[in-house]
């Protein structure tokens, strides 16, 4: 690619941007009302089902599938052990800068840190297909791969509203984490990457983290379930659609 094809804007919104701003709009109120309703129920509500579930898997699966956009958009599964093993790298580094800024870092991990590190890991996955992917790909179309990356790490920052609104800090975080995913393009990078960085900055770093006694590994299995079976139905479900107009 270009350096020219990289700071290029461009504006050619449709009805799938109209679409991704209003997911992500939806994704901050969902979150926000978590301010109102602090139980855990209202979690499982706004946080587990609407804005996890619905909004940030289901409807964007259905969307970039119904599409054929999976593997433009970057949720591919080509060649998995190259990015992986570059994830693995990446995540060896900021491991090590997390140890440098602090030397007890691994001695505030215990039994305790299990329950919301599974949920933390879980919920990364969310975060790759809902902003990096989805977002990222839709708004790019529209106006140019570096607004995409501002504006998918804008919502990434603010749909942290109801459980950690460090916004400054996670829109640089999301910012060099989204930058990285574009560069590859392809989401198994992200992972271990995005694991370590969620789980050391929200079990160790976070200042304004809101109690870690609702992230239950019950929750995790939840939204791990969605997932896995958001992509199996909707793309056994296109392939099937594609064979039938074949027949045709």
């Amino acid at each position: 690619m270009k350096i020219i094809d990289v700071i290029k804007p461009k504006f050619n919104p449709n009805q799938n941007t109209f679409i991704a701003f209003g997911l992500g709009i939806l994704s901050i109120l969902f979150s926000v009302l978590l301010n109102y309703f602090p139980t855990n129920w209202a979690h499982w509500v706004f946080r587990i089902i609407f804005q996890i579930s619905i909004i940030g898997i289901i409807i964007p699966i259905y969307i970039m599938t119904k599409n054929d956009e999976l593997k433009e958009a970057g949720l591919r599964f080509n060649k998995p052990f190259i990015y992986i093993l570059i994830s693995i790298g990446i995540a060896g580094l900021l491991l090590l800068q997390f140890w440098t800024e602090n030397n007890a870092l691994f001695s505030q991990f215990s039994k305790q840190s299990f329950k919301p590190a599974s949920y933390i890991v879980v919920a990364n996955i969310y975060e790759v297909i809902f902003f990096a992917v989805f977002l990222r790909y839709s708004f790019e179309k529209a106006f140019g791969i570096i607004p995409a990356i501002i504006l998918s790490a804008l919502f990434y920052s603010l749909h942290h509203a109801g459980f950690q609104p460090e916004f400054i800090k996670l829109f640089f975080v999301g910012l060099v984490f989204i930058s990285i995913f574009r560069i590859a393009n392809h989401w198994l990078i992200c992972f271990p990457f995005w694991w370590i960085g969620g789980t050391v900055d929200v079990l160790t770093k976070a200042k304004d983290i809101s109690d870690l006694s609702g992230l239950d590994w019950w929750k995790s299995i939840f939204m791990l379930t969605i997932i896995i079976a958001s992509l199996l139905y909707f793309g056994i479900g296109t392939k099937k659609y594609k064979t039938d107009k074949i027949r045709e």
